[in-house]
């Protein structure tokens, strides 16, 4: 077995025993209700949106070896999603998220 820097990859270390269960992505409720839900941020554009991230108190502040930036990654992907969101119809990101059935089978997707 091999071991990066004297500790093993991937291990989790938590107070108390057991392993953390898994947890579903979404929170089950009906998708209805959600409709005409908009966010402040639904009309800005995708750079706009890209801009307002790294402002989120969710932002990753810790740089990993070989100087690995999780920001740069979460940028990255955001902008892939936003980038497809922006091939479907619509006004605005919300409108897009409900034309491209972004929710389809999300019951099935778990961490």
């Amino acid at each position: 077995m091999s071991y990066a820097g004297g500790r093993r990859a991937n291990r989790t270390r938590l107070a108390g025993t057991g392993t953390t269960p898994s947890r579903p992505l979404f929170i089950e409720h009906d998708l209805r209700a959600d409709k005409n839900r908009v966010g402040p941020h639904d009309q800005h554009t995708r750079d706009e949106v890209l801009a307002l991230l790294p402002a989120s108190p969710l932002w990753p502040t810790r740089k990993y070896r070989r100087c690995l930036d999780p920001g740069i990654r979460i940028l990255d992907y955001t902008g892939r999603i936003l980038d497809w969101l922006e091939t479907h119809p619509g006004d605005g990101w919300q409108a897009r998220w409900h034309t491209a059935d972004a929710d389809r089978d999300k019951e099935v997707v778990h961490a």
